[in-house]
């Protein structure tokens, strides 16, 4: 069998005398990342969307601000962390990038910049054959500006406006454009990529944002929701395995996290359903109590949701009676 030699290092005994491969190479990604953010200009723009972060308007965030309004600046800034990351890949192939990403098919995302709800992104699409036409479209409570760095390609901005109608226009966007979309009313989707795009995307989320509504075109009426909040959804699924442990202990939990008002709605209603799985009894009286609160969202969910229980499962019933 025939190793390649940076795949050999990797597998290499740890000496004293030197770090091991892949410690070194985790530190030289890291220090690279460090030292791009230290560059003055990029500092000035770290600095500005921990301001943006805080709830400044993106006008009063100058740095900012004229990095997503002038194409030259932004392709300078994204040459700059291309450069000194492959430099340091150069030295270390087989390293693993010290920024967050994600990829699927057609699409790349790497996050340059995070400061608490906001991040400054870069992504990619590519051509992809065969592709559907949506027949949905996503509204997430998020601020968007976007500059297209490079690319072509053909799509449509939806407005979803105050009496609940869905205002869908055809667009492209080419190198130089720019695009806002505003939290909770606006989206935009990529229909057919001519030209492999890139864009420089700033995004940011609220502390505690509400549910992203996924959107039927043809009626206009919301089809599904889920929850915003990254917390929200961690702790779903902790709820999730919780119940999947079959364990009545977890019953008191799950009551406190359904009648806890400050607490997501979705998480709220996830907590009262597993508890109905695990106890059917404990589940109806946290059912019970929140069909009895005026003024909490998951009252009139909670009643009829019990009175469906105990008419279609008449042994229900038996056990609250």
């Amino acid at each position: 069998m025939r190793i390649h030699p940076a795949i050999a290092a990797l597998r290499g005994a740890h000496s004293s005398q030197r770090p091991h491969p892949v410690e070194a190479a985790a530190t030289s990604l890291r220090q690279a990342r460090e030292d791009w953010l230290a560059q003055p200009n990029v500092s000035a723009i770290g600095a500005d969307v921990q301001r943006y972060a805080a709830g400044a308007d993106i006008e009063n965030c100058i740095a900012l601000a004229s990095l997503l309004t002038n194409p030259a600046k932004a392709s300078d800034f994204v040459e700059a962390i291309t450069r000194s990351t492959l430099h340091a890949f150069g030295a270390f192939p087989l390293g693993e990038t010290p920024y967050r990403y994600r990829v699927s098919r057609g699409f790349a995302m790497i996050q340059l910049i995070e400061n608490g709800g906001a991040t400054l992104s870069l992504a990619a699409y590519e051509p992809v054959p065969g592709g559907e036409a949506p027949t949905s479209a996503l509204f997430s409570d998020c601020d968007v500006h976007e500059l297209v760095l490079a690319g072509r390609v053909q799509g449509v901005k939806h407005r979803q406006i105050s009496d609940g109608s869905l205002v869908s226009t055809r667009q492209s966007w080419r190198e130089g454009d720019t695009l806002t979309l505003k939290p909770r009313s606006e989206a935009r989707e990529v229909l057919n990529v001519e030209e492999a795009m890139l864009i420089l995307r700033l995004t940011r989320e609220p502390k505690r944002p509400a549910p992203t509504r996924l959107v039927d075109l043809t009626t206009g009426q919301t089809s599904r929701t889920a929850s915003g909040d990254k917390s929200a959804s961690q702790a779903v699924m902790a709820l999730n395995v919780l119940g999947a442990l079959r364990d009545d202990g977890a019953l008191d939990v799950m009551e406190k996290t359904a009648l806890n008002r400050e607490e997501d709605a979705d998480l709220r209603w996830e907590a009262a359903r597993q508890a109905l799985a695990l106890g059917p009894v404990r589940g109806l009286s946290i059912l019970a109590q929140l069909a009895d609160r005026s003024g909490d969202a998951l009252a009139n969910p909670a009643r009829a949701l019990r009175a469906t229980l105990l008419e279609r499962q008449p042994e229900l019933r038996a056990l609250v009676e």
